[in-house]
């Protein structure tokens, strides 16, 4: 047999030959087609839990969908076998989206792009329906123009408050800030003038006029306590010597002789003291030598 014979390419029809007459297949209509096609998207099983990736190959089976069609366009069905369970899978064509549909035996994995796609159809058919839909460019320009004047009026509240702020009067504030002040002291004197009627120490009431002259007392901090001096501030708080009882009693009974004071104030400026040191200097020499008479006289009479 030759290669044309095989492959049928010439036919032999006789003269007698009418098509007509030849018997009719019989096709049943929902006739199945084995194909091989891969997975549309990502899916999961629903028996065994078994992820079917995008793009994993199947021999599937291929159907016509009965009374269903997207403008007279025919939707085919699919039938797989999950390969872990050999539970049956089966999803649609979507015309509508441009894409499949999954049907049952499995769950849709989420996928970001057909989120994306969807919210931009989605913006495309609303801007499609303001752009054709007279009320709902109505609204729109309604809300816009409300939004315009609620920022008008914001921006005018703004202008006035700064206005305010501008002029502000500081004398005004001081006055009020005086009266108030005022008025605080005046409540405190009746509170104080009505404690003291109620002890009983004031029997009449001071007139409120002299509020403002009333002197103002402070307690002062004690600063003559002794316990917070150190103790070398103590002992040398009084530098000058204290004198014995003995020794003032005869300081005042001995009497001391007058010098001139020419002699005095020429010996006071050689030796560049002042007068009255000079004085006392000599006084306190003279009560000296008189105490070690005294004590010399005491002495003989003892012996």
């Amino acid at each position: 047999m030759t290669g044309t014979e095989r492959k049928v390419l010439n036919k032999y029809y006789p003269p007698d030959f009418d098509p007509r007459k030849l018997p009719k297949v019989s096709v049943p209509r929902n006739r199945q087609y084995v194909i091989r096609v891969m997975a549309p998207f990502n899916m999961r099983c629903n028996t065994c839990g078994e992820y079917i990736y995008k793009g994993k190959k199947f021999n599937a089976r291929r159907e016509t969908v009965e009374d269903e069609t997207y403008l007279g366009l025919p939707i085919f069905r699919f039938y797989f076998r999950c390969p872990q369970c050999l539970a049956e899978i089966t999803f649609k064509t979507d015309l509508k989206n441009c894409d499949y549909a999954q049907e049952h035996g499995s769950t849709r994995l989420f996928e970001a792009e057909r989120l994306i796609r969807e919210k931009e159809a989605n913006e495309r058919a609303a801007e499609e329906e303001e752009r054709t839909n007279p009320m709902t460019m109505l609204e729109k320009r309604t809300k816009m123009s409300r939004f315009e004047m609620e920022a008008l009026d914001r921006l005018e509240e703004l202008k006035e408050i700064n206005k305010r702020q501008a002029n502000v009067n500081y004398d005004l504030m001081l006055s009020e800030t005086r009266k108030s002040e005022f008025e605080e002291l005046r409540q405190q004197h009746e509170e104080e003038t009505a404690l003291l009627r109620a002890m009983g120490f004031l029997s009449g009431d001071l007139p409120s006029d002299r509020l403002v002259n009333l002197p103002v007392i402070k307690r002062l901090p004690d600063t003559d306590s002794d316990d917070n001096l150190k103790p070398q501030e103590i002992l040398t708080a009084d530098k000058r010597p204290k004198l014995s009882r003995q020794r003032e009693v005869l300081q005042g009974a001995v009497a001391v002789r007058k010098k001139s004071t020419g002699t005095t104030g020429r010996r006071a400026e050689s030796l560049g003291v002042s007068e009255p040191a000079e004085r006392y200097a000599t006084t306190s020499s003279a009560g000296l030598g008189m105490l070690g008479n005294y004590g010399s006289s005491s002495s003989e009479e003892s012996t």
